[in-house]
Parts: structure tokens; C-alpha cells; sequence
């Protein structure tokens, strides 16, 4: 083999194994980011689980779950199944949405009805209504 060749064959395996190790590396780090996903979820759960409150407070959780940026801790929230609701005060609440189902109510009122397209009968009551 010329040096030429042997360069080249040099190049080729450090190339594939820079590849092989990036891989892994990068494996790594996703499970690792798994994991705290996982863990988070579980925690959120559990902590919106207790009895004692339906929901919390965006501060109070971010209290107990220190170390993500706002929307990043919202974005789990929604994530391990928590709804975010508005108090009179405006501040931020959020609870399951398994235990705060009859919170949710539709906001179309009676009198807003889409106009109806051609052909089609006039709406005149929510689609979210009971009959």
C-alpha cells in the first residue's frame, strides 16, 4: 500500500469511529434526559394528586419543582396530564385534568352560532349543550 492509501484508510476508520462514539454519546444523553422527563411527570403527578388541593398554584409547583425555566415546567405539566385554570385574582392554578373534569365548561354562549353555510339549518343552541 502507498502512504496515500494508508492516509485514507487512516481517515475512513477515524471518521467511523468518532461516528460510533458520537452515537453512543448521544444515546447516553437522551436517556439520561428520559429519565429526568419520566421523573418529572411522576413527581408532578404525584404532588397534584394529594388530596388536600384539586389544584395548585404555578408557584407553588415550580416551589417544589426547582430547576426548570416557566414554560419549560409548563410544558410538563400539560405533559403528565395537568390543565392550567385562572382564579378571580388571576393568578396561574393548575390540576389533573382526571380530577377537574367538571371544572371545564365550554364557552360557546347560546346566542353565538356560527352562520350556517348554504343549505344548512341555523344552529340555535351550543353543540356542547345536553338535550
Amino acid at each position: 500500500m502507498s502512504p496515500a492509501e494508508i492516509a485514507l484508510v487512516g481517515v475512513v476508520f477515524s471518521a467511523m469511529l468518532s461516528a460510533i462514539v458520537s452515537y453512543f454519546i448521544a444515546q447516553r444523553r437522551l436517556a439520561s434526559e428520559r429519565r429526568l422527563d419520566i421523573a418529572s411527570y411522576q413527581a408532578i403527578r404525584k404532588l397534584l394528586m394529594q388530596t388536600e388541593w384539586q389544584m395548585r398554584s404555578f408557584g407553588a409547583i415550580k416551589h417544589h419543582l426547582r430547576g426548570f425555566e416557566d414554560d419549560e415546567l409548563r410544558r410538563l405539566l400539560v405533559a403528565a396530564g395537568a390543565i392550567a385554570f385562572t382564579d378571580e385574582e388571576g393568578a396561574e392554578l393548575w390540576g389533573l385534568l382526571d380530577r377537574n373534569e367538571a371544572r371545564i365548561r365550554p364557552r360557546v354562549s347560546n346566542e353565538i352560532a356560527a352562520a350556517p353555510r348554504p343549505g344548512e339549518p341555523k344552529v340555535t343552541r351550543s353543540l356542547f349543550q345536553r338535550s
